[in-house]
């Protein structure tokens, strides 16, 4: 199965386990449920964000940021990207225990899967920017988790964190099949994170940048694609309907619902401008679709709103719901943007 094939399957999938799990978590609420939903997040996500430090590397080695030019853009559209949304959000629903983090990260698996569904040379001509936008949207979004929602920090266990991400590094200066002696350590870093208090998400993009081999990268993605995402869109979406009774915070649900206009103001002047500045035209009309786009957000914005609403469960439910809400909206704008331009460039053709 090829890479946009794959993307839609599991974007479907994904989709598929919403109203799964909000059935399952309204109708039957076990009391280990929330044991799990945490067990998932802490210990199995990270192979996610594993996947997002990997595909991070492969981009500086031999991809779009080969040439550091192509970061100066996309950069700026995703800090305006996190922070417009953010800002709208504080402005209507005030601080609300760090929930202006939510609508801050942009999906990439959802957004590449979305992306797919246009024309081919629409897709083709968005998607480096896109994944790149995405990406570094997504390193902000983990240091807002680092310096935000992590607990207070015990330095003997950071120490060794860090201690055992350098080792799995000068592991993978080794040859072969003798890199996997780093594995170890990288399972050890997981356990030091843990008990440092740091999100252990952080981790996960920390050993995906230092891995050098990719020969198993397409396990991990697969893995990810079928296993991770499935089972934690199921069990944050089992929690929110397990929450459902505590009602829902309408601050809260406005606040994110106001998601996909920041993103696309955020990322349409800032990919715009910078362009101009750097370059010979704005791509005006590039990024605004880029930002329609940019409005899509599931896995790290659910993150957050796990981490933002812990004792708060109308929040949380609200949070979860808006977050749903706003990636319809997105995606059914871009694809009816994306419509629209082919059938006017089919009528200039006639």
């Amino acid at each position: 199965m090829n890479v946009m094939a794959r993307s839609r399957f599991s974007a479907l999938l994904i989709l598929g386990l919403i109203p799964i799990g909000l059935g399952f978590g309204m109708l039957w609420h076990p009391a280990g449920l929330d044991l799990l939903s945490d067990w998932v997040a802490v210990y199995l996500l990270p192979l996610f964000f594993f996947g997002v430090g990997a595909e991070l590397r492969g981009e500086f080695v031999s991809g779009y940021f080969v040439s550091r030019r192509n970061l100066v853009a996309p950069g700026v559209a995703a800090t305006l990207g996190v922070a417009a949304p953010a800002l709208l959000y504080f402005l209507f629903a005030g601080p609300s225990g760090g929930g202006w983090a939510v609508p801050t990260a942009t999906d990439i698996t959802i957004g590449l899967a979305v992306l797919a569904l246009a024309r081919p040379s629409l897709s083709s001509t968005l998607r480096p920017r896109f994944l790149a936008l995405a990406t570094i949207d997504d390193v902000i979004a983990l240091i807002i988790l680092a310096t935000v929602f992590s607990q207070s920090v015990q330095p003997l266990a950071a120490m060794l964190v860090i201690a055992s991400v350098l080792l799995v590094y000068l592991t993978q200066k080794l040859k072969g099949s003798l890199r996997f002696i780093g594995l170890p350590f990288a399972a050890s870093a997981f356990v030091f994170c843990a008990l440092a208090g740091i999100q252990t998400s952080l981790v996960g993009v920390a050993l995906g940048l230092v891995f050098v081999s990719r020969r198993n990268l397409s396990i991990i993605q697969e893995l990810n694609s079928w296993v991770v995402l499935p089972l934690f869109t199921f069990f944050v979406s089992a929690s929110a309907g397990a929450s459902l009774g505590a009602g829902v915070s309408l601050a809260v649900l406005f606040g994110l619902l106001l998601r996909p206009i920041g993103k696309f103001l955020g990322i349409a002047i800032g990919g715009a401008v910078t362009s101009k500045l750097f370059g010979n035209k704005s791509e005006l009309k590039s990024w605004s679709i880029i930002g329609v786009l940019g409005g899509i957000g599931f896995t790290v914005s659910l993150l957050l709103a796990r981490l933002a609403f812990k004792t708060d469960e109308a929040g949380y439910v609200a949070a979860v719901l808006a977050t749903l809400a706003a990636t319809c909206i997105s995606a059914v704008v871009f694809l009816f943007i994306s419509r629209s331009r082919q059938e006017h460039r089919d009528e200039r053709s006639l």
